[in-house]
């Protein structure tokens, strides 16, 4: 059995979300619908993920998703059972920002192959409902090593609940799919918290040196490449943040801003998380509904640090 781990030490075999939900207007009747569908929902950590390899209860190599090896002191020294080998794939908590989270070692989904004394559990043969249930079976998970949560009912109420202890949200899961190696399927769907926050456009970057195909294809050598935009903090008008996600119509209209020398519009930036620097995770430009990218009902004065919209 050692040697079929080993076999795969430094492959990365991970099995992740294909999809992302975008769009969460009606965000209950849509969650609904995959419970009805059979899925399961567990809990979207923010840590790194991390392929771990175990051999006779020693932590052997742990791997990146671009097949590098993760140095990570607190999982390297964790001593499994003597007779568990396994290929666990699972998030490690070095870098998150979730407080419950750090307060843990590692959390695990899925797995590969696993063996615990003369139990042989060979993932790509079983659904991930029974791959689940062999991980729960199993009777040393603790406070420092342990399960993602799941969920069977109530989605949006563990939605929420994740968004207010700190997670980033939930991925959805057909209780159904199969363990198919190096592949991100469509029935495994990520539903992440988003926040918009309101800014005012400080400046522009410009595009510079070589570009994209698409760039040039569309004719927008000559456009901005960044919007440059920041929050009051302390009274102060403070840069935090270079945006370049936009709508062609966008990119156009501030172009010609930055022609102008104007500055000064308010926009609503959406991303995945708002630092204590200010920085958003994944920044982009909101466009709403109606098409409009400016918030021409608020001032200068309105955008101050802290004030946050989380979807």
């Amino acid at each position: 059995m050692e040697e079929l781990i080993l076999a795969d030490s430094q492959k990365c075999l991970y099995m992740g979300c294909g999809t992302q939900l975008q769009d969460k207007l009606n965000l209950k009747q849509k969650l609904e619908h995959f419970e009805v569908a059979g899925y399961v929902a567990e809990e979207k950590l923010d840590g790194q993920w991390a392929q771990v390899h175990i051999i006779k209860g020693k932590v052997v190599k742990i791997i990146s998703r671009n097949e590098k090896e993760k140095p990570f002191l607190l999982l390297q020294e964790y001593k499994f059972p003597e007779d568990f080998s396994a290929t666990l794939m699972g998030e490690i908590s070095y870098g998150s920002s979730n407080p419950k989270f750090q307060k843990k070692i590692a959390l695990f989904y899925d797995y590969y192959r696993m063996y615990k004394g003369c139990a042989n559990f060979v993932g790509e043969k079983w659904e991930y409902h029974y791959r689940r249930a062999n991980l729960e079976s199993l009777d040393f998970w603790n406070d420092k090593v342990g399960l993602v949560q799941k969920r069977d009912t109530r989605f949006c109420d563990f939605y929420q609940e994740m968004l207010s202890s700190g997670g980033e949200g939930i991925i959805l899961k057909d209780k159904n799919s199969l363990y198919n190696e190096g592949t991100r399927p469509d029935n495994w769907v990520k539903v992440k918290k988003e926040v918009l926050v309101d800014m005012v456009v400080l400046g522009y970057d410009m595009r510079e040196g070589e570009m994209s195909e698409i760039t040039k294809a569309k004719g927008m050598q000559k456009c901005i490449k960044n919007i440059i935009c920041g929050q009051y903090k302390d009274g102060k008008l403070v840069e935090e943040v270079h945006v370049g996600s936009m709508t062609d119509e966008a990119r156009l209209y501030f172009t010609v801003k930055a022609q102008a020398g104007l500055l000064g519009d308010i926009v609503e930036i959406k991303g995945y998380e708002q630092f204590k620097s200010g920085a958003i995770k994944h920044p982009s430009l909101h466009v709403r509904e109606d098409g409009k990218f400016l918030r021409d009902d608020l001032s200068e004065k309105d955008c101050v640090f802290g004030k946050i919209k989380i979807i």
